[in-house]
C-alpha cells in the first residue's frame, strides 16, 4: 500500500464508520432498555460489540498500512488470509472446512509488523465471535 494513492484505506474506513452509524440508528429501538425483545436485544448487543471491535482493528490497520517495511512480512500475508477466511465463513451459507495453518513465528523485522499482526489477530477473533450471534 505504501506509495500507492489508489490503495489508500482511509476512504474505506470512512465508509465503514458510516455503515456502523447507520446500523446503530437502525437497531437503536431494539437496544432500548424497555424493548420487550430481550433475546434479540442481547444478540444485537453482541453483534454491535463485535462490529465495533472489528472497526477498531480496521482503523488500526489503516493507520499502519502505509509502512513499506512492515507490509512485506510473510506473516502479514498469512494473517490477512485468515481474516479473509473468517469473513468468508460469515458470509457463506455453508462454512468451509478449515482455515490455513499459521506460519511459524520468526523474528520481527519492524515494530509496526507486530502491531499489524496484533490488529489482524484481534480482527480475526472478532469476526469469528460474530458467527454465533449472527447464526442464532
Amino acid at each position: 500500500l505504501a506509495g500507492n494513492p489508489a490503495a489508500d484505506p482511509a476512504p474505506h474506513v470512512a465508509e465503514l464508520e458510516a455503515a456502523l452509524r447507520g446500523l446503530r440508528m437502525s437497531i437503536a429501538p431494539l437496544l432500548h432498555p424497555l424493548s420487550p425483545l430481550r433475546a434479540r436485544r442481547a444478540r444485537a448487543r453482541q453483534v454491535m460489540l463485535a462490529l465495533d471491535d472489528c472497526a477498531r482493528q480496521a482503523r488500526g490497520l489503516a493507520a499502519l498500512a502505509a509502512d513499506p517495511v512492515a507490509s512485506h512480512d510473510v506473516r502479514l500475508t498469512a494473517a490477512c488470509a485468515r481474516v479473509e477466511a473468517a469473513v468468508s465463513r460469515l458470509t457463506a451459507p455453508v462454512a468451509p472446512s478449515s482455515a490455513a495453518p499459521a506460519p511459524a513465528a520468526g523474528p520481527s523485522p519492524h515494530p509496526a509488523t507486530d502491531r499489524a499482526l496484533a490488529h489482524l489477530h484481534d480482527l480475526e477473533a472478532a469476526l469469528t465471535g460474530l458467527a454465533d450471534p449472527l447464526r442464532a
